[in-house]
């Protein structure tokens, strides 16, 4: 795993490889920053619930057909205002989400297997958009307001 912290600016820079780890070492430095920065508790927990969602979701599904050593992530968080921004990125060939409308997704999460904890990114997150490109990937922006 990769930390670039910038607290002058208020932003971060993280690639994790398929890792679980990974992701509890960087929910901890997440919530260390955050408090250093006098977010409140609920939206410490919401940022992190939100980024860990989007992570969990690139490695499921972006690289089912992957070598393990290609399973890189990349994520982008910046502390705006009134607003933390994140950007989730994987590299992934597969195009797991499809542009869906949000309304196909609330339709879709009933049915399926998959797709609640979008929903519940969806309810924390004052915006969150999802985009694929078969050759550059996947990408889940959201931000939280504060």
């Amino acid at each position: 795993m990769s930390i670039k912290l910038d607290k002058e600016n208020h932003h971060f820079n993280i690639s994790i490889a398929k890792n679980l780890n990974d992701i509890r070492i960087l929910r901890s430095a997440m919530g260390a920053w955050l408090e250093d920065l006098k977010i409140d508790e609920f939206k410490i927990m919401s940022v992190n619930l939100c980024l860990t969602e989007a992570i969990y979701n690139a490695m499921l599904h972006a690289y089912k057909e992957t070598k393990e050593k290609d399973k890189v992530v990349d994520i982008k968080i910046k502390k705006e205002k009134n607003f933390i921004e994140i950007i989730v990125q994987d590299y992934g060939k597969i195009e797991w989400f499809k542009n869906y409308k949000l309304s196909q997704l609330k339709e879709d999460a009933i049915t399926q297997d998959h797709g609640k904890g979008l929903l519940i990114v969806n309810g924390l997150a004052s915006t969150m958009e999802i985009k694929n490109d078969k050759n550059k990937g996947t990408w889940i922006h959201m931000r939280i307001n504060l």
